[in-house]
């Protein structure tokens, strides 16, 4: 297939776009990663003048689900370099494809913290408010790839937006002006 169509290609320059130029792409090389599409990868975006955070993105994670319907794709954020998200990510793209399809507003439980000893082990779902539209929707083949946010959370933070909802979550997290990409923060919920 032609770089105008390969899905991969297509996410790349939309990337590109958002957080410019200048990304490396991460393969986890351990356990069953044989088991996602050859084209997956997780591409790391150094801070630069559109983002002063590290961005760990995955490419390829939907790739397979492109006539099943819409296909998502995950990014955090990180104050450091830490190539681990490559793990983390590829673990969550394995989950998205073997398990149980992941989208908007999903919590996913990592089974360990996502930096250092941190007590956010768990993913959020999230629209990409902090690059809103320009990221989320990737025109591919006359539709879109979902460019969602995943936010690391504590196993709390999950159980309050079970029970009370999404945009009750997000209202805490903005009201508490959350310094989401702290490993260290604290839990949210009181």
């Amino acid at each position: 297939m032609d770089d105008e169509n390969n899905y991969t290609d297509v996410l790349s320059r939309h990337y590109d776009a958002v957080w410019g130029q200048g990304s490396t792409s991460l393969i986890w090389e351990y356990g069953p990663v044989n088991k996602l599409n050859d084209d997956f990868s997780v591409q790391e975006f150094p801070p630069g003048d559109r983002i002063g955070m590290w961005v760990y993105a995955t490419s390829g994670m939907s790739s397979h689900m492109t006539k099943e319907g819409e296909p998502v794709e995950l990014h955090m954020f990180s104050c450091r370099q830490d190539r681990g998200l490559a793990e983390l990510l590829t673990s969550v793209a394995y989950y998205h494809k073997l398990v149980a399809k992941l989208n908007l507003h999903h919590t996913i439980n990592f089974g360990q913290p996502w930096q250092d000893n941190s007590g956010c082990d768990h993913g959020f779902i999230s629209l990409p408010y902090i690059n809103g539209p320009a990221l989320m929707d990737c025109a591919y083949l006359g539709g879109n790839i979902k460019c969602y946010w995943m936010i690391p959370v504590t196993a709390n933070e999950v159980a309050f937006k079970i029970q009370y909802g999404a945009e009750a979550l997000e209202a805490i997290f903005d009201r508490e002006a959350l310094d989401y990409p702290d490993p260290g923060r604290n839990d949210v919920i009181r």
